[in-house]
């Protein structure tokens, strides 16, 4: 392989617990921009318009104070409970490594978001996050994702995904419960690390897995989103790309759907899995141009099985 040759980075451990995936139907809000690149793009240096996700870096979300919220009540909550009884000793010493200097640590190195929505004609998710001419995009959830990496860029990574945001105090509960007792397990990866007193390994697992963890706490005024967020940590040596904005430069790293996600290796990617396209409002002439449009996006992109549909809700942007 060249220097200007890339492939797809498959994960090696998981990111989110595997009870604490999200499997069902997402929606993606986006504007015509985003639907053009989302689906008609594709990964740098990649010749076929396959479609693309573009994670954001926690860090630079529309609210500013979410990933420390979702800090905070990571460290609170386990300063709470008693655990005494599960996990290794070692273990324990890893956690509490790591949560003592946690939050400045996930802000020097945040989890990258794609976020979504459980439901496909929101008002909610019109209004504040696809413009004056939206769509949603309809996402399979079932695939492997990987993180799309230069070649000399490999190393040890994560498997990205998907897991739904937690609002009210008994989901978070539930989430961070999940979260834990998956860390303190000694069947897993993190268990196998302590045994065989690979320390920082196990501490660098740990604070990637929290790093997620954090950006799935939100606060519960904003339940109404009913959110799910595909989580990805850049793989070890892996460097986010940057794209401009009106609040500064933000990182990002862009996923594809992964054929083998668990082998280190080269591999042609597989077209991003979209399921269906929702115009949103408003209704009338403009909603049906719009739809004409992302009909011929479909099909030129390989996609004449994937159907449009178009918002019922009455709303003017």
């Amino acid at each position: 392989m060249t220097d200007d040759e890339t492939y797809a980075l498959p994960g090696t451990a998981l990111i989110v617990p595997p009870l604490s995936e999200h499997h069902d139907g997402v929606w993606h809000y986006t504007d015509a921009h985003g639907l053009a690149g989302i689906v008609g793009g594709g990964p740098s240096g990649w010749p076929e318009k396959i479609g693309v996700l573009w994670a954001t870096a926690a860090t630079m979300l529309n609210d500013p104070d979410e990933l420390e919220y979702g800090v905070a009540r990571v460290v609170e909550w386990f300063e709470q409970q008693d655990y005494l009884d599960e996990g290794t000793a070692g273990a324990h010493i890893v956690i509490r490594s790591v949560l003592s200097g946690l939050r400045e640590w996930i802000l020097a190195n945040p989890a990258y978001v794609v976020c979504a929505s459980t439901e496909g004609d929101m008002l909610g998710q019109w209004r504040g996050y696809a413009g004056t001419a939206g769509y949603a995009i309809k996402l399979d959830p079932a695939h492997e994702w990987a993180v799309w990496a230069r070649d000399g860029q490999a190393g040890f990574a994560w498997s990205p995904s998907w897991v739904k945001v937690a609002y009210t105090a008994h989901e978070q509960d539930a989430l961070m419960r999940r979260y834990f007792s998956y860390l303190l397990s000694e069947d897993n990866f993190i268990g196998r690390l302590v045994a065989e007193f690979a320390i920082q390994d196990a501490v660098e697992h740990v604070r990637a897995m929290l790093s997620g963890l954090a950006t799935a706490l939100k606060d519960p005024s904003f339940a109404a989103e009913q959110e799910v967020r595909l989580i990805a940590f850049p793989p070890d040596g892996v460097s986010p790309r940057f794209r401009g904005s009106v609040r500064g430069l933000v990182p990002y790293l862009e996923l594809v759907p992964a054929v083998f996600p668990h082998m280190l290796r080269p591999h042609k990617p597989i077209a991003l899995p979209v399921q269906d396209i929702t115009v949103g409002p408003p209704r009338g002439d403009q909603m049906n141009q719009r739809a004409r449009t992302a009909r011929i996006l479909l099909d030129s992109t390989g996609r004449k099985a994937v159907p449009v549909n178009r918002s019922v809700i009455p709303f003017i942007p």
